[in-house]
């Protein structure tokens, strides 16, 4: 007995031969000769590139638009520099901070750093790495 399969390949034999014929005919037209040719490369490059994916490339630079305008905008927005101090007060390192922080909290006094001036500034700039050998001004 026959398979329903068999039946309809038997009667529809000369279908398949047209099907096979236009097969071949589509697999012709897709194989196209290779652009070789500076132009022909630069074309398909554009294509590839920038027109199929057109729409991101659009929506990406409108995105870049709407940053920089708000960059823009918010440098323009910001209050000038404050203006420095006639006298400024000394620079305090972190680290004498902390420590008369702590001092503070134990309830100790607190330890005032001497500025030193031009008459009191030491004799020696910098102390190499040898211990006995010192730059003078």
């Amino acid at each position: 007995m026959k398979s329903p399969k068999d039946i309809l390949l038997t009667q529809h034999a000369d279908a398949t031969r047209a099907l096979d014929a236009i097969r071949n005919q589509v697999v012709a037209d897709l194989r196209e000769t290779p652009r070789t040719t500076v132009a022909g490369l630069f074309a398909e490059a554009w294509s590839q590139l920038f027109w199929e994916p057109r729409k991101i490339w659009a929506s990406l630079a409108a995105v870049w638009s709407v940053l920089l305008i708000v960059g823009a905008t918010s440098i323009a927005v910001d209050s000038p520099a404050p203006k420095a101090a006639e006298n400024p007060p000394p620079k305090t390192p972190v680290w004498e901070r902390y420590h008369n922080a702590l001092r503070a909290e134990l309830g100790l006094p607190m330890q005032q750093r001497t500025q030193t001036t031009a008459d009191t500034k030491p004799d020696v700039i910098h102390q190499s790495r040898n211990r006995n050998h010192f730059i003078h001004a």
